[in-house]
């Protein structure tokens, strides 16, 4: 149910930013435009980081990923839409980064278990 959630999220996040994209096309030049949409991906990689595993959120990639979306709001607030988009696609590697590292943990956990249950078993089978 969780893939599933997730699965659900993703599909909306990307129709959102298409959405806005697609609405903005008028003003495909307009360096605004790609700014905020560098952010609207960035808080949307970051939110789904968090919500897919929050133990992921305690990481210091996690915790400059949020710096960095910030750092690109105050940018665009000043007019500074290129350092806004480069500040946002910042954002959402370390986002990016974040996710990966927190499934490399869990595939590490899970190939553990998996060799102290086999060491289990070749100590059953020898008896």
């Amino acid at each position: 149910m969780k893939t599933l959630s997730n699965s659900v999220l993703r599909i909306l996040v990307a129709g959102a930013i298409l959405s806005v994209g697609l609405s903005g096309q008028a003003f495909a030049g307009s360096g605004q435009l790609a700014a905020k949409l560098a952010i609207a991906r960035a808080q949307a990689n970051i939110d789904m980081v968090s919500k897919e595993n929050p133990a992921a959120t305690r990481e210091q990639s996690f915790a400059s990923a949020q710096a960095k979306l910030a750092e690109a709001n105050v940018a665009i607030s000043q007019d500074d839409n290129r350092q806004a988009e480069w500040l946002a696609n910042e954002a959402e590697m370390l986002a990016d980064m974040t996710a990966g590292n927190a499934k490399l943990a869990g595939l590490e956990q899970t190939r553990s278990a998996v060799a102290h249950d086999v060491n289990i078993l070749e100590v059953e089978l020898s008896k």
